[in-house]
């Protein structure tokens, strides 16, 4: 119920502490709406728990109320609860307060009345839009009427339009069920005839509803009900007021207004209702005809039944055809044209082309053509759009799938790319590798790590990029290894470069003259003179430069620092000498040379304070420079000096002449004399060595080296050998303290030079720079000056490789002593060495085989040593002696193999022919039994020298020393067919190699697979397991050596020579030493070590490229190397 209820009297809500407490399961909690028969209340149903309505009897007056209005008050809520409509609140429940007043509960709709809602509108379409509202009240009134019951009291007022568009008939208090009794309301003589208010309100007289005998609401009540015609009243009279209701829909008002309630009813029982028409001309005709036809005064007139009124209503909402109006043919011509659009038209144009003329059907068809024509071309035309429209959304798609196919492709191909760079840098920096130019190949290899895109730190990589390409890992691990070796073989680095203030100027490319560089006694300081009229000196511990200004006013071309370092001497063309302080730049003094004459060279004279000073013309002087004293030691002549040396110990000056004549000449009476005459015409650069005992030569034009012993006190050079230069030396410079020396070849290079073997043991390029001259101080300082007078600082160390008495053949065994204290190594040329780990010279053990040494091995105490040619000469050592024990030819045993017994008391010899055992130390034969073991690559027995693995036929065997008992090992994962070769490792672990090269690993056991090793091409020569039990060391017989981890199966290090290097790796082994920190090669004849550092390794590939640019003064551009620019 709601508060818009035209039951509601609008008066002061009575007090509600007065009016009688409902029942106990009713929570009041406000009052809804008051009328004259009762009021609607909102109460909490406890029992339900949910809101509902109750409607309790009250009379206006408050007296009590009388059985009549009682009577109608209970027939109100039974007849309530018999209809079940939608449109019909239904009655929940009924009973008495305490005081006996009835009530009944029934649902709450929360909405406003339909009075209000039309009030509201303004226009007819606003209040057409109630129209299917209206409809649902005639369904309930139909639905009423067909269980017999008519309302009687039917008005906007008493219809609720809910929240959600509910429609609600409400208020059935006056409701009759035709064909019983009549309550006192309906008897004109009953007591209670007519109970009206005395003052009726004057806004709205005709809208209240009246109790007596006249029974509804005047402005909406049928004639019949205005004349007290009960027994006539039916179902058709609730029509009526349907009717009222629709002419207010289309109007706005009820169909007759009148002042008072005795003029309204007069006017519904006598006065004709003016038409809607009149009133409202845009009304639709057929709604007007519904009221007209529900509002008539006769009954009779009206609709048989409310179900037909609310068909009449329903056809006109869906469009149908309304029986009761009558139609004009324009009308029905209209409708039907509406209603069947398409047909009709169709319809018409037939007609039209049956009666029209030719002309007309023929304009008609040409513009229907037309129009038919103009439609497909836009229809056609819209399809080409929409098409173009999808092709240009597909093209659209193609195209960004394309430009996506595109970029991936692009990285494909730019990664392809960098791997190619990869490959072509690692190939370059072999070459350099073995042509010793490590600083080269070092910053190659950093170059091939960073192009490599299965390097995690690449720019380049992208994840499962080495797992889609394997190559790529070996081709890292190959970069690694010429990183490793290239770091430690080298023996320089570059300090810094120092650019003069003007060129240097020199005396011609073959000059030897570099002693206008000089650094002082303590290496704290770099002295130029370069050429100009000022000397300076550089830091070399970082500090800035020093410049000696004000002492000369021609060029200074010489300098030097005084044997303790504490004075510096600097003579400049026109025969000026100024002494300085080098540590605070003080001059102490000037002196007038005493010859104006060009300068040579300028010595510091060990053990004193003076200097010699050389002219060009063969002169040479002592100079007391601190108290300006002058002596002549030897005049000149009688030629000009092509080079000069002063002997460690100050007494002996060594001079070459360009006649090829060598003299000494003793300090510090002058006495000189010729010791030598070398080939004439040649330049040559001369040097003590070995503190004074050798003297070394360099032929210039010759391009060759010699080395003589001196005898200080005869004065006497004895030849010691002579080699030649692969190339054209610019000059030399060698310290008297050091074996090797330094040769700057033309045009760019530095070459470390070991005289004693005739080979470079490393060539340092300055790719653009053009050197002019070297100066070696000392072991660790070299010095070197380009044609643009800048002059770079190198600093050497003795390189972390470790090489071994060299060969005559190509190394193939290296064996280390248990006590890792020695080697012992083999070769092709049928020779053993015995070397010391630490170096030196190694010695070699007896005479030379008759055929190539095939095995060697240690015994397990390190006392003795054994090897066997490849035709059965055994020979059986003392390594501390060096003396042999004994010797046997086991005749018949071909490639055979030496195995020294664990407690090292007998030594074994296997072939596949015999088996032979023998005593140690005295080599007597225990026993010879036919049938050995059959010999494969990797050395078949077990380090632990109990066990031998080998392949026989197509078979896996194990050989038990001690027991003789063989084993049969079935593999998993590897055919018979495929087998290649076997091996023993430590662990109890061997290995494997099937015909395509990979190696398999399994425990000897359980014969468990451990992993599988593929990469290498060709067989293993020999394989041994790391001590750290992670990693596996292979050789192959292609002279490849590689290191491989286990866990992954991908290589550490992958030793690969270059086809086309003068020298490089040429091993089929591969060692590691016991204590695993050092791994073992060869490099031709030559046995080298190098640690097993993973250091560079575990750089990124950009620092490392840095570290090798900042060693090397290089840089790199593409797949070539520049110099640097000057710090």
């Amino acid at each position: 119920m709601a508060s818009g209820n035209s039951d509601v009297v609008s008066e002061p809500p009575a007090d509600p502490a007065s009016s009688p407490e409902p029942a106990p399961r009713y929570v009041l909690r406000r009052e809804v709406g008051r009328g004259g028969m009762g009021r609607v209340l909102l109460v909490h149903d406890a029992r339900l728990d949910r809101e509902v309505a109750l409607k309790e009897l009250v009379t206006a007056s408050g007296k009590t109320p009388g059985s009549t209005l009682v009577e109608r008050f209970l027939r109100e809520a039974r007849l309530s609860s018999r209809l079940g409509h939608p449109s019909i609140i239904p009655v929940h429940d009924m009973g008495e307060s305490a005081d006996g007043s009835p009530y009944y509960t029934m649902r709450f709709i929360e909405g406003q009345g339909f009075d209000a809602a039309l009030g509201a509108c303004t226009t007819l379409q606003q209040r057409l839009h109630f129209l299917p509202n209206f409809r649902d009240v005639c369904n309930a009134l139909a639905f009423a009427h067909s269980r017999s019951i008519i309302h009687r009291d039917l008005k906007p007022g008493n219809i609720i339009i809910g929240a959600f568009g509910e429609t609600v008939v409400v208020d059935w208090g006056l409701a009759k069920i035709l064909g019983e009794g009549s309550l006192g309301g309906d008897d004109p003589k009953a007591p209670e005839r007519l109970e009206s208010d005395p003052e009726p309100r004057k806004s709205a007289p005709a809208m209240q509803t009246r109790v007596g005998s006249i029974l509804g609401t005047p402005a909406y009540m049928s004639p019949e009900q205005t004349l007290g015609k009960h027994d006539i009243i039916d179902g058709r009279s609730d029509q009526y007021s349907l009717g009222a209701i629709l002419y207010e829909i289309l109007t706005g008002r009820p169909p007759h207004q009148a002042d008072s309630i005795q003029s309204m009813l007069l006017k519904v029982a006598s006065e004709p209702i003016k038409p809607v028409s009149e009133l409202v001309p845009q009304a639709p005709r057929e709604l007007c005809v519904i009221a007209q036809k529900a509002l008539s005064k006769d009954p009779q007139d009206r609709y048989p039944s409310t179900e037909e009124l609310a068909a009449e209503l329903s056809a006109y909402l869906s469009g149908e055809k309304v029986a009761s109006y009558n139609y004009t043919p324009r009308e029905l011509l209209l409708r039907f044209l509406r209603k069947y659009r398409v047909a009709v038209g169709a319809g018409i144009l037939v007609v039209l082309s049956l009666v029209a003329t030719l002309a007309f059907m023929s304009w008609s068809y040409r513009r229907e053509s037309v129009a038919r024509r103009a439609a497909t071309f836009a229809q056609r035309k819209e399809a080409q759009e929409r098409e173009k429209a999808q092709a240009a959304q597909q093209l659209a798609v193609t195209q960004k799938q394309r430009a996506e196919a595109a970029l991936e492709q692009n990285r494909v191909e730019q990664r392809q790319s960098h791997y190619n760079l990869a490959q072509a840098t690692l190939e370059r920096a072999r070459i350099m590798l073995g042509m010793r130019r490590y600083h080269e190949a070092l910053l190659l290899g950093a170059a091939s790590r960073l192009h490599n895109p299965a390097h995690p730190k690449s720019p380049w990589h992208v994840a499962g990029y080495g797992d889609a390409n394997p190559r790529s890992h070996h081709l890292l691990a190959s970069a690694d290894a010429v990183v490793l070796m290239a770091h430690s073989s080298t023996a320089v680095s570059l300090q810094n470069v120092y650019r003069p203030k003007s060129p240097m100027a020199f005396h011609g490319m073959m000059s030897p003259r570099h002693h206008w560089m000089e650094l002082s006694p303590d290496r704290s300081w770099l002295v130029f003179a370069d050429g100009t009229s000022t000397v300076t000196l550089h830091d070399l511990n970082g500090g800035r430069p020093t410049v000696l200004a004000g002492g000369h006013a021609s060029p200074v071309d010489l300098a030097a620092f005084a044997a303790q370092g504490d004075t510096l001497l600097s003579v400049d063309r026109e025969g000026r000498a100024v002494l300085w302080r080098p540590g605070s730049g003080t001059k102490l003094r000037s002196l007038e040379m005493p010859a104006r004459v060009e300068g040579f060279s300028l010595l510091a004279l060990p053990g004193t304070a003076d200097f010699l000073w050389t002219t060009l013309q063969g002169a040479i002087w002592r100079i007391d420079a601190i108290n300006g004293r002058f002596t002549e030691v030897k005049p000149a002549g009688p030629g000009e000096f092509d080079s000069v040396c002063l002997h460690p110990s100050g007494r002996q000056v060594l001079s070459t002449y360009r006649d090829g004549i060598v003299r000494i000449t003793r300090l510090p009476d002058g006495t000189t004399r010729q010791v030598l005459q070398l080939k004439s015409g040649d330049s040559y650069h001369c040097a003590f060595l070995d503190a004074g005992a050798r003297v070394h030569f360099i032929e210039y034009l010759g391009t060759a080296s010699s080395e003589w012993a001196f005898d200080p006190l005869a004065g006497t050079l004895t030849p010691v050998y002579r080699s030649t230069l692969p190339w054209l030396p610019l000059a030399f410079s060698r310290s008297h303290l050091t074996q090797l020396g330094w040769i700057a070849f033309a045009p760019t290079d530095l070459g470390l030079w070991d005289p004693a073997a005739g080979s470079i043991r490393e060539m340092v390029t300055g790719q653009d720079r053009q050197l002019e001259g070297i100066r070696q101080a000392d072991p660790e300082n070299l010095l070197a000056v380009d044609a643009q007078g800048r002059v770079m600082h190198w600093k050497t160390h003795p390189p972390l490789r470790q090489e071994y008495t060299p060969h005559r053949g190509r190394v193939q065994i290296v064996q280390q002593s248990p006590d890792m204290k020695w080697l012992v190594s083999a070769s092709w040329d049928r020779t053993v060495i015995l070397h010391e780990r630490a170096g030196g010279p190694g010695s070699v053990l007896g005479t030379d085989f008759n055929h190539t040494v095939w095995s060697v091995d240690w015994s397990p105490d390190g006392r003795f040593v054994a090897a066997i040619d490849s035709h059965g000469a055994l020979r059986a050592y003392d390594p501390s002696s060096r003396r042999l024990l004994f010797s046997h030819d086991c005749a018949g045993s071909l490639f055979p193999t030496v195995v020294f017994s664990p407690d090292s008391s007998h030594l074994h010899v296997l072939s596949g022919a015999f088996a032979y055992r023998f005593a140690m130390p005295s080599g007597e034969l225990v026993h010879k039994v036919k049938g050995g073991l059959s010999n494969t690559n990797g050395g078949p027995t077990a380090p632990d020298r109990r066990r031998a693995i080998f392949r026989e036929g197509i078979m896996i065997v194990e050989l038990d020393y001690q027991t003789g008992r063989r084993r049969t090992l079935p593999v998993t994962g590897l055919a018979p067919a495929e087998l290649l070769n076997c091996a023993a490792l430590e662990g109890e672990v061997f290995a494997c190699q099937d015909h395509r090269f990979a190696i398999h690993l399994y425990r000897t056991q359980t014969l468990e697979k451990l992993s599988v090793l593929v990469g290498n091409t060709q067989a293993i020569s020999s394989i041994r397991l790391h001590p750290n039990g992670r990693w596996i060391l292979t050789s192959c017989d292609d002279n490849s050596s590689r290191l491989w981890d286990l866990a992954t199966g991908r290589p550490i290090y992958s030793f690969i020579s270059s086809t086309e290097a003068r020298s490089s790796l040429d091993s089929q082994f591969f060692q590691v030493s016991r204590d695993g920190e050092r791994i073992f090669l060869s490099e031709g004849r030559r046995v080298f070590s190098i640690p097993l550092d993973r250091t560079l390794q575990a750089m990124a590939p950009q620092a490392l490229i840095d570290l090798s640019q900042n060693m090397s003064g290089l840089r790199l551009d593409g797949i070539y190397l520049k110099s640097m620019s000057v710090k």
